[in-house]
């Protein structure tokens, strides 16, 4: 990638929309939310007047690709379609980055340690922005022009060799990494020709879709996650509708990314933190003294990775990104699992010992930042705020009064944080607690009817499709609920779901056996009616969106096993007929029958495949699993009416099928714009550094 990461553009979004543009005062407007910074992209379309979301989606909904990196055009399709569909016109554009705060935050941070004099860090800073264009890569190897300003400049430079290449490494990768999100921009500008757009720092922006959905008037607001351009911990004092940053860590302090790396360590990738939370359960804390000199949390609620024989930081490979990183001693107290090895009782220990340091970081930090702020009510975001054990140990360790989790914590919430950002820059936006947050797709019967035709699939209309599916309930059968808008975040909430009867003992290993093909020590959640929750859990707050973790009460461990985890614990929905109505209306009728208001609700997709979106989405995934009942809106589908709704097809092949209808749409040449991509400008070897030093690298 020494040219541009960016495409060329073949449209714009106004030509593509002329009829969304505004200028004058039209009295529906919105901003659009753009999640463009990397991991979960996402686009949010969301009402200038009062902050309200119309429609929410991130990309890998549209495309199937989990955790998807690529540029969201698909969701700005969909959320100018349905703009246009009710009478909106785009007021602006909102994006959930800032391209100069890599140079102004982490890079300048980094040549004051590269070189001990402030004069000459303060020549290098100035030298970056007076003689390097703002949008081209430092391209040592190559030897490009701006490469060639580079080399001229260090030689004037009366610093030593060995401060230099780590200038070069700091540069070709922090410089470079400026650059990269500046052509973004530059992309995302000509695209919007015209069209207001707005950058916004990654954190405010999360801070933002926390506070502003809360309903707290006045809150702490604590994010935490990987990286934002520099941030990894942010807080804010939050009130009248006004944010605050009273604190924040920066790169490579990141909490985040410590539990990516011991998820990795467990042989899991990226997006698979979940997963060790899951497994937490079956282990003891007993690697927890080792980790713990690792971290320190501070008065001022700033975080600190320490050096210890276990962690190190270093470069990260060749590149000259720096990472706190596990060392050889840490690999030969556990040596890390591979994929597909066994699981071994050491593994769960380590599982054990990060989530209970991880808890006990999030509860220092948020105690921490309560008393900077003063406010005892807080509000959560960022990646990190997706661990529900975190979550439930800040509720029940600090001195919070309530809690709030923006059910899209991780990056795909901060499309909406950003449009909310720019509403409440122009008017004061006033913070209004989020009930449901069903912003997708909205599956309807004409869709579904179309596509059942187009399929020849054997269906029937119940009267009553949740009497329907509460009876199939109660045989044992596992049903896949499709209806309404799809849920926006990465937890399945009645709309886009699979419902069992968690008083089968079996049904857990049933489940992960036959349907989900997943590790057996993971867990599925009880959906509750939100006023019999107490009856069954240790939970008195709500709990709409499964972000916090309820111990089971004795008599749960009796009635629904199969929702009960090895520790005693569930992540708990709680299920209201306001938010929830449909979902409400299944549990009601399961309840008549049984005595118990809860079902199993698991996300409707199998392993690797994102939550279906579509109709045609949750025939497919329906016919490949191993499920008895479809229950697609009013219209009920019995999979041995319809045996042959899909080939026979191996894993690979059927997830390529929604991969490649996505592809095939003509969604222009933004499509293929991937922002997880590093080139070969950001790596710079050492031997590649002595030469373009002019010396030969030392034997």
């Amino acid at each position: 990638m020494t040219g541009s990461l960016t495409p060329d553009l073949n449209t714009t979004l106004r030509a593509t929309y002329p009829d969304l543009v505004t200028t004058d005062e039209h009295p529906r407007q919105a901003v659009l939310g753009l999640g463009a910074f990397g991991h979960d992209a996402a686009v949010a379309l969301v009402d200038a007047s009062d902050g309200r979301v119309i429609h929410a989606i991130a990309e890998e909904r549209l495309s199937n690709r989990k955790h998807d990196w690529h540029f969201p055009i698909g969701g700005i399709h969909e959320c100018c379609k349905l703009a246009r569909q009710q009478g909106y016109k785009i007021r602006s554009v909102a994006v959930n980055f800032r391209a100069e705060e890599f140079v102004e935050k982490s890079l300048h941070h980094l040549i004051d340690q590269c070189v001990s004099s402030s004069a000459i860090g303060s020549e290098v800073k100035q030298f970056l922005y007076n003689g390097l264009p703002q949008l081209e890569y430092v391209d040592i190897e190559a030897r490009n022009q701006p490469a060639l300003r580079l080399q001229q400049f260090l030689q004037t430079l009366v610093i030593d060799d060995a401060s230099k290449r780590m200038l070069i490494k700091r540069i070709t990768w922090y410089w470079n990494w400026a650059v990269k999100y500046r052509q973004i921009e530059q992309t995302i500008d000509r695209y919007m020709d015209g069209i207001p757009v707005e950058y916004f720092n990654h954190h405010q922006t999360h801070a933002a879709s926390a506070y502003y959905n809360s309903g707290f008037d006045a809150a702490t607001v604590l994010v935490i996650d990987g990286q934002g351009e520099a941030d990894t911990v942010t807080a804010y004092s939050a009130s009248d509708g006004e944010l605050e940053r009273v604190s924040e860590t920066r790169w490579p302090h990141s909490v985040g990314i410590f539990y990516l790396f011991a998820t990795q360590h467990l042989g899991f990738t990226m997006g698979d933190e979940y997963k060790v939370m899951g497994m937490s359960a079956y282990g003891r804390p007993v690697y927890e003294e080792a980790l713990r000199g690792m971290v320190t949390v501070n008065s001022d609620a700033t975080l600190q990775f320490n050096e210890t024989d276990y962690l190190r930081l270093n470069d990260l490979g060749p590149h000259g990104h720096v990472v706190f990183q596990f060392t050889e001693k840490l690999h030969q107290l556990l040596p890390a699992r591979q994929p597909g090895e066994p699981f071994e009782q050491q593994h769960f220990n380590f599982a054990a010992s990060i989530q209970a340091l991880t808890e006990s970081i999030g509860v220092q930090l948020a105690t921490q930042a309560m008393k900077k702020t003063g406010h005892r009510n807080i509000a959560l975001a960022g990646g990190v705020a997706l661990n529900g054990l975190m979550n439930e140990a800040i509720r029940q360790n600090t001195d919070c009064d309530e809690i709030f989790i923006y059910p899209a914590a991780a990056d795909d919430g901060c499309a909406v944080g950003a449009a909310q950002l720019a509403i409440a820059k122009a008017n004061r936006l006033k913070s209004v607690r989020l009930r449901s947050c069903y912003f997708g797709h909205n599956v309807q019967n004409d869709e579904i009817e179309s596509t059942l035709r187009r399929r020849n699939v054997v269906a029937s209309r119940p009267d009553s499709i949740h009497a329907t599916i509460a009876d199939a309930l109660v045989e044992g059968a596992i049903v896949a609920r499709c209806v309404g808008q799809a849920e926006f975040g990465p937890r399945a909430l009645g709309h886009r779901s699979l419902l069992a009867h968690p008083g089968f003992a079996n049904m857990k290993e049933i489940l992960n056996a036959r349907v989900k093909h997943r590790e057996e020590f993971r867990p599925f959640a009880p959906a509750c009616l939100h006023d019999r929750v107490t009856e069954y859990f240790e939970l008195e707050d709500e709990s709409p969106f499964m972000l916090l973790i309820g111990r089971a009460l004795e008599h749960t461990q009796q009635l629904a096993p199969s929702i009960v985890h090895a520790d005693m614990t569930a992540r708990v929905q709680s299920v209201s007929p306001d938010a929830n109505a449909d979902l409400f209306n299944v549990i009601t009728e399961f309840d008549q029958r049984t005595g118990l208001p809860i079902v199993i609700n698991t996300s409707f997709n199998v392993n690797g495949e994102a939550i279906v979106d579509s109709a045609e989405d949750a025939l497919e995934s329906f016919g490949y699993m191993d499920v008895d009942y479809l229950a697609l809106g009013d219209y009920w589908v019995a999979k041995s009416d319809n045996p042959n709704l899909l080939p026979k097809l191996d894993g690979p092949t059927y997830l390529r099928r929604r991969i490649d209808r996505f592809e095939n749409r003509d969604l222009g040449l933004l499509a293929e714009m991937d922002v997880s991509q590093f080139g070969p400008a950001f790596t710079a070897t050492d031997e590649a550094i002595a030469q373009y030093l002019g010396r030969r690298r030392a034997a």
